[in-house]
This record gives structure tokens, sequence and C-alpha cells, in this order.
């Protein structure tokens, strides 16, 4: 790296830091952030740049907020994302995937790789041929994908919405809940 290069990271660098710490000040959080015994261990957390480690700390702060007040908790959260905005869901949904995701599980400890991205996106292929792939790929994969629930919505609402040759109604709704069954059971939702 050149000068330039160096000094605009430095720049960026101080830049993070000082918004971490405007957001525990703002969250009341101890500064610097105290890093618990079993992340400290966890070659997952390890990988972690210093910025997306703060990230996952401020994370576990709000789960074991959330808990305490006896509220939903924190399960997901993408890290690669600044402090004060780190999409972040419970156990029953997942973030926005994006190109770029780096989403932490915290009941696991560790981040999601490119095959689970995929599948969370109902986008499912052989083991066999997702080993060709690195995890970032899947994972740019993923975050790039048009998430095939959203497209079987599309496809319903046509379907819904297209005139049939049928006698009635009824056998119309009962030839669509037959699609939905069927498509469900492929993409394994029911």
């Amino acid at each position: 790296k050149d000068n330039a290069d160096v000094e605009k990271d430095s720049v960026m660098i101080a830049k993070w830091k000082s918004t971490h710490m405007e957001l525990a000040e703002k969250r009341q959080i101890a500064w610097p952030l105290a890093v618990p015994d079993d992340l400290q261990q966890c070659e997952w957390f390890q990988s972690l740049s210093f910025r997306e480690r703060e990230n996952v700390l401020f994370l576990l702060n709000e789960r074991d907020s959330l808990r305490k007040a006896g509220k939903r908790e924190v399960r997901f959260g993408d890290v690669y994302q600044s402090a004060h905005r780190v999409p972040k869901s419970s156990e029953e949904e997942i973030p926005t995937s994006l190109p770029s995701s780096k989403l932490w599980d915290l009941k696991a400890e560790r981040l999601l790789i490119g095959s689970e991205m995929l599948h969370l996106q109902a986008i499912q292929f052989p083991e066999a041929k997702l080993r060709n792939f690195s995890s970032p790929k899947l994972i740019n994969l993923a975050g790039n994908a048009y998430t095939a629930t959203v497209m079987l919505a599309l496809v319903l609402s046509t379907l819904m919405h297209l005139e049939s040759p049928t006698p009635s109604e009824q056998e119309d709704e009962d030839d669509v809940g037959m699609l939905v069954q069927a498509v469900a059971k492929r993409q394994r939702l029911l």
C-alpha cells in the first residue's frame, strides 16, 4: 500500500472506532467492550475484523438486555454493516441477505456459511455441486438471488388473476390450492 492508502485506512479505522464509542456511550455499555471467555477461544470470532468483532459484542449486549426485559431476543445480525445499523433479527426471521453479508448466529457463535445462506433463500442444490464453489461465492450468490418464496408469491398472484376454463370458482381455488401444496412440498415448506 502506498501512503495515501495507509492514510485513508487509518481515517476509516478512526471513524468506525469513534462511531462504536459513541454507540457504547448511548447504550450505556462500558468501553472498551468486554469479550466473553467463550468468544476469546472461538475461531469464527477470531476470523472477523476488529470492527466486525465489536458488532458481535454489541449484538450480544442487545440480546442480553432483551432477555432481561423478557422480550424477543436477537439471534442473527449482519456484522459486516456499520454498528449503528446492523440488520438483526430473532429466531423466527433472518435479516435480508446481501452479497457482502456476514451473518452471525449468536446461538451457534459463528457465521453462517454460503450453503446455509442459499438455503435461507430457499435455493437448494445438491451438496456435491455446492462443493465446487467457495463459501464467499455462495454468499454472494445468495445475496444476489431472488428468493424462491418471493418468486412463488409472484407466480401464485399471476395464476390467481388468470381466467381459466373451469365451470366454477371453487374448482379454480382447488387447482391453485393443489399447486401451492405441490410447490410448498417441493421447497419443504410444509
